[in-house]
């Protein structure tokens, strides 16, 4: 069901926001609200959208358990030592 207009069928949709928190540097960071194109709708078709030159292997995408979640890429919220 489509849950916006009660069609009982959803199209799906072809564009979205991203929010990243990460913007700017530390002590002067912001957040940037992004917005995207994509192909994920029935009445749609953008052949670009469906091909990439970024390959991962699926260990890249499986690496980061739940023991790392408070461990920032970044370094930050890791406590340094004096």
């Amino acid at each position: 069901p489509d849950a916006f207009t009660d069609t009982k069928d959803g199209r799906g949709f072809t564009w979205g926001l991203s929010h990243f928190v990460n913007a700017g540097s530390p002590g002067k960071g912001y957040t940037i609200l992004g917005r995207f194109d994509c192909d994920l709708s029935l009445d749609y078709n953008e052949p670009a959208f469906k091909n990439t030159g970024v390959w991962h292997k699926p260990e890249v995408y499986f690496a980061q358990g739940m023991g790392s979640i408070n461990q920032h890429p970044e370094g930050r919220n890791i406590k340094k030592e004096k």
